[in-house]
């Protein structure tokens, strides 16, 4: 399982990763969408905004992590959240 610092770090300062990927998923609301869907950041830290809660939970598929399973980010923000 992936740690509470790792996760942090994945969905921060992202727009790259975001960029790079092909899906997305938000650990606070369990949306997963195409990652193209992502057009709102943060911009002094490039940290992307989810598109459907508007939070900074974003985490890209470029990332490795399962960001399409919605079982994995229902864990992790039970987890840690």
């Amino acid at each position: 399982m992936i740690t509470k610092e790792e996760l942090l770090n994945s969905a921060s300062n992202n727009i790259d990763s975001v960029a790079e990927s092909d899906t997305c998923g938000c650990f606070v609301c369990g949306g997963v969408y195409p990652a193209c869907d992502v057009d709102d950041f943060i911009i002094e830290t490039d940290t992307a905004l989810c598109p459907v809660c508007k939070k900074p939970g974003v985490l890209a598929s470029s990332t490795g992590l399962p960001v399409s399973d919605e079982k994995f980010l229902n864990e992790i923000k039970n987890k840690y959240f």
